[in-house]
C-alpha cells in the first residue's frame, strides 16, 4: 500500500510554532523521520498559522524537498494554496483534496493535467458529505467524469470515501467499506482509493489499534493508500503484513523463517 506520511500538518501545535518561526530543522528532521519509518510521500499542509498561507507553503515545500526526495502531497481546502504548492515543487505531487464544487473542478483539474499529478477526489460536494453510500457513488461518478474529460488519466486519481470517527459515526465507518466495493467496479483497472486514516480514531482511547484494524480490513476491500503517521510501528507492520497476505507484495521470506 501506498503510504503518505501525514505529520507535517500545522494543525499539530509544534508543527504551527516551526512553521510560523520557520524552523527548517525541525520539519526536515521530521520529514527524514517519516521517509525512515517506510513513509513514501509526505503530506504538506499549513495549518491555521497566522500570516500569508501561500508563501508558507512555499517555504514548507522547498524546506521538505530539501531535506528528502519523496512525492509531496500539497493539501489545503483552498485551491490557490494547493497551486502554489504544486508549482514550488520540483518532483511528483498528489493534489489534496478536489471535491464536487465549480471552484475546485475549474482550478484542480487543470492543476492537476499540467503538472501531471495525482489528484485525491473527497467524495462530498459544497453541500457536504452525502448521507448514504448511493449519495457518494453519485458523487463518484460525476467527478470521475469531469475529471477524464479534463486530461486527467484514471491511473492517477485517487478516491476519497471521507473516513468519519468512529466515536460519532461507527454506521458510516462501517458503510466505507460496501462503498469501497462499489468504487471498484466504476473503472477498469479499478480505481485507486484512499482514507486519511488518523480521522478514524479522533478522540478515542486505543487510537493505534482502531487505525490498523480499520486499515487492514479497508485493504481488503481495495483501499490502496492512506494519509497515515507512519511512526506507528505497530501499524505500519500491520500495512506490510496485510500487502502479504493480500498477494502485493513480497515481504514473505523474512515473515516465513523458522
Amino acid at each position: 500500500m501506498f503510504v503518505i506520511g501525514e505529520r507535517i500538518n500545522g494543525m499539530y501545535k509544534a508543527v504551527r510554532e516551526a512553521i510560523s518561526q520557520q524552523n527548517s530543522d525541525f520539519i526536515k528532521d521530521l520529514a527524514k523521520e517519516q521517509i525512515a519509518a517506510g513513509a513514501d510521500a509526505l503530506d504538506i499542509t499549513v495549518g491555521p498559522v497566522k500570516g500569508d498561507a501561500k508563501e508558507y507553503m512555499k517555504w514548507l515545500v522547498n524546506t521538505v524537498s530539501s531535506a528528502v526526495d519523496a512525492p509531496l502531497c500539497i493539501d489545503s481546502p483552498h485551491p490557490d494554496i494547493i497551486e502554489v504548492g504544486v508549482k514550488e515543487a520540483t518532483g511528483r505531487t498528489i493534489i489534496n483534496s478536489l471535491k464536487k464544487s465549480p471552484e475546485h473542478l475549474e482550478k484542480l483539474i487543470p492543476l492537476a493535467r499540467d503538472n501531471e499529478s495525482d489528484l485525491i477526489c473527497l467524495l462530498m460536494t459544497d453541500s457536504g458529505i452525502p448521507h448514504d453510500i448511493n449519495g457518494k457513488l453519485e458523487v463518484a461518478v460525476e467527478l470521475i467524469e469531469a475529471v477524464m474529460m479534463g486530461g486527467v488519466e484514471p491511473s492517477h486519481i485517487y478516491f476519497d470515501p471521507i473516513l468519519l470517527p468512529v466515536k460519532n459515526a461507527q454506521k458510516d465507518v462501517a458503510d466505507t467499506f460496501e462503498l469501497m466495493d462499489q468504487l471498484r467496479i466504476l473503472t477498469d483497472p479499478p480505481p485507486n482509493m484512499i482514507v486519511g486514516l488518523s480521522n478514524l480514531s479522533q478522540k478515542a482511547k486505543y487510537r493505534s489499534l482502531l487505525n490498523r484494524t480499520y486499515c487492514t480490513m479497508a485493504m481488503s476491500h481495495g483501499l490502496t493508500a492512506a494519509i497515515v503517521d507512519p511512526l506507528d510501528e505497530k501499524l505500519m507492520k500491520s500495512i506490510k503484513t496485510a500487502d502479504i497476505l493480500l498477494d502485493r507484495e513480497l515481504y514473505a521470506k523474512s515473515y516465513l523463517k523458522g
